[in-house]
């Protein structure tokens, strides 16, 4: 875990290399010992809809690590109609020259010296990228439902296939970021990086349903880790800030405000432009 605290109006601001971490490292402070996410420790709290059906961290743990076999069904189900039209494949290709590592007999018959050989190449973006993190915004307000979470992680499974059968290396992680987390004097915003695939990962969509789509891994999770926090936490921790965090790099590419099947396709249509032909 990187620990950040202070940095950016952010009272809380640490990444996280996996999910794992966050489960491993939460423990409520002292200044939050009366706040009323404390239950979630015990695996007593309300096992209300808003938050997953979950009574706490250990209960949520175990969904995770099972994998949510019926949330990547529905991811499957909402992605049947979205796609990343023209996403330029950067794989090695063929290209026939008057060099290469391989001949081909005819075209010497046929005087085609120029191009009787053969090799491949992998064709570049410009600038030459190859590896692509994506970033999604976990953050969303009270009013909305659990079933809220499923577009924005559908969008990402989408773009992450697209991108690695292009030949992309990608990377995806989530974010939660808010605004008047804490009270009293100084930084009050809360910020959680937390990532779910690395480069050199495989895309698992169950365990991307049962995080990314997941109303637990905000409502369970980072509520746990906000009140780990040594400034005491307001009891409704604050209102989600829908904008890209402050680390994220150029090149990453930004899911957020995705809450339905109009925003996702729009989102993925203005996609197809940075990455297609």
């Amino acid at each position: 875990m990187i620990n950040r605290d202070g940095e950016h109006g952010c009272a809380f601001n640490r990444e996280f290399e996996s999910f794992q971490e966050v489960i491993d490292t939460a423990k409520y402070s002292e200044a939050n010992s009366g706040h009323t996410s404390v239950p979630l420790f015990s695996g007593k709290a309300n096992k209300s809809e808003w938050r997953g059906g979950f009574s706490g961290l250990s209960e949520y743990k175990a969904f995770v690590n099972a994998g949510w076999p019926e949330g990547g069904r529905k991811i499957r189900e909402a992605i049947g109609s979205l796609t990343v039209p023209g996403v330029r494949s950067i794989r090695r290709q063929p290209v026939w020259s008057s060099e290469g590592d391989d001949i081909e007999i005819q075209k010497v018959y046929n005087g085609e010296l120029d191009t009787a050989w053969r090799t491949t190449t992998r064709v570049q973006r410009q600038g030459g990228v190859s590896h692509v993190r994506v970033v999604v915004n976990d953050t969303m307000n009270g009013d909305h439902d659990a079933d809220d979470a499923l577009w924005r992680g559908a969008v990402g499974c989408v773009l992450v296939d697209a991108l690695e059968e292009a030949g992309y290396r990608v990377e995806l992680s989530l974010y939660d970021y808010a605004k008047g987390t804490y009270v009293g004097d100084g930084p009050s915003k809360s910020l959680a990086i937390t990532r779910i695939k690395g480069f050199d990962e495989p895309l698992d969509i169950n365990k991307v349903a049962a995080t990314a789509c997941n109303a637990g891994f905000l409502r369970v999770a980072m509520f746990a880790q906000m009140i780990t926090c040594e400034k005491q936490a307001h009891h409704g921790l604050g209102m989600a800030i829908h904008k890209p965090h402050p680390y994220v790099e150029e090149g990453d590419v930004v899911i957020d405000n995705v809450f339905d099947r109009t925003s996702a396709r729009r989102l993925l249509a203005d996609l197809s432009k940075r990455f297609g032909e």
